[in-house]
């Protein structure tokens, strides 16, 4: 294992964050281009949907890689969970309010009821999973303390790989695996984490480098045809690989991990440039918060609107470019605000 202390690690980093920021916005805006129905547009939606769903996993992958190395006890990890959690159940209020007619209509227990059950807004589930990857990072830490590359491996094949594996033989063979046989098995989510670890740390190598762009393009064929067969034959697509934690999406974004590492770790690029990139990338955890709130709204102006109507492929496009950099421009803003900055 090699061990980095060089400063361009971030960079490659925040290439990543930005990247994955920008996958989960376009996977909760690209079902719009579904609104208008034809075959181009399916195809085209059949062909994006399967890599917007890496987002998350690669998230995952760089909180592996950036906290796992580092020495977490519960009163860092208390601060942690405040950090992620508060701004959620702000922003979840507000809309809550919103929804009941204003503050004289709204219930304070049944907000907070109503939020413990489940999310307010789709996206805020990954909230909840990362509340419980930082209660659980000081065990993993010391756990993975004395890991050789043999150990990560194993741990990434047995909790990560073979239960997706499981999932596809169930879904694809109709073969009901007992779900005790995995009952004491990490979940998935912490090997992810763990994952990010072990591909941050690994030597670079040309030849993996090449096998990681060959099995990222089956991996998107596979999820591809998993989704439009069924639509050639009956109308439906199929989504059925439909998970953050389905075999094409892992293996597509441990090995977008991994490439984009390999492109960017050691690449020099202008001061100017880092700069920039830092910028964007320090803006994303307030992008994905607040990007589900915006996006519905932007889509309803009525140049949008007419856009759809007379090329949906490009105006999705506009519109997640457009839902993008209006979040990141927002969020930049709110992280002028001492009292604010802190909680995105």
């Amino acid at each position: 294992m090699v061990k980095r202390k060089d400063k361009k690690e971030i960079l490659y980093i925040n290439i990543l964050r930005i990247l994955a920021c920008f996958l989960v916005v376009i996977n909760h805006t690209n079902g719009y281009v579904l609104n208008y129905g034809g075959l181009g547009e399916t195809v085209f939606y059949s062909l994006i949907f399967p890599v917007c769903k890496i987002g998350v996993a690669v998230f995952l992958m760089i909180t592996g890689a950036l906290v796992l190395g580092k020495e977490y006890d519960f009163k860092k990890v208390t601060k942690c969970i405040i950090r992620v959690l508060l701004p959620a159940v702000v922003i979840s209020l507000i809309l809550y309010i919103e929804g009941s007619g204003g503050v004289g209509n709204a219930n304070i227990i049944t907000f907070l009821g109503s939020f413990l059950q489940k999310p307010y807004i789709l996206p805020y589930w990954y909230i909840y999973a990362l509340v419980g990857i930082y209660l659980a990072l000081p065990f993993l830490q010391k756990m993975i303390k004395n890991f050789k590359e043999k150990d990560y491996l194993w741990f990434v094949l047995l909790f990560l790989i073979l239960p997706s594996i499981l999932t596809l033989i169930t879904t694809y063979a109709h073969i009901n695996i007992n779900a005790n046989f995995q009952i004491a098995f990490f979940p998935s989510i912490i090997a992810m984490v763990i994952c990010g670890k072990f591909i941050s740390e690994i030597k670079m190598s040309k030849k993996y480098f090449v096998i990681s762009i060959v099995v990222f393009m089956l991996s998107w064929a596979l999820m591809f045809l998993s989704m439009f067969i069924p639509y050639l034959s009956d109308g439906k697509l199929s989504y059925a690989l439909d998970a953050w934690n389905s075999l094409p999406v892992i293996l597509m974004a441990m090995t977008t991990f991994y490439v984009v590492r390999y492109m960017y770790e050691k690449r020099m690029v202008s001061e100017k440039m880092e700069i920039i990139i830092s910028a964007i990338a320090s803006t994303t955890f307030g992008i994905y918060l607040v990007h589900y709130v915006l996006n519905y709204r932007i889509y309803s102006v009525k140049i949008f609107q007419n856009f759809f109507g007379a090329c949906p492929i490009a105006a999705v496009i506009a519109l997640d470019v457009a839902t993008f950099v209006v979040c990141m421009i927002v969020i930049y803003i709110l992280k002028k605000i001492p009292i604010i900055k802190k909680y995105l």
